[in-house]
């Protein structure tokens, strides 16, 4: 039974790691698009 509990534990740590993982790959495509318009407006100013 604690192994069965153990392995559960283990595969729901395994998923959120995943969950972050893709969440924190998101998060850098967006912050590049972000960049890139800001930089496209700063150059539009000038």
């Amino acid at each position: 039974m604690a192994e069965n509990i153990e392995n559960l534990t283990l595969e729901l740590l395994r998923a959120l790691r995943d969950d972050v993982q893709t969440l924190r790959s998101e998060m850098r495509a967006d912050f590049k698009d972000m960049k890139q318009r800001l930089t496209s407006l700063e150059s539009a100013d000038q």
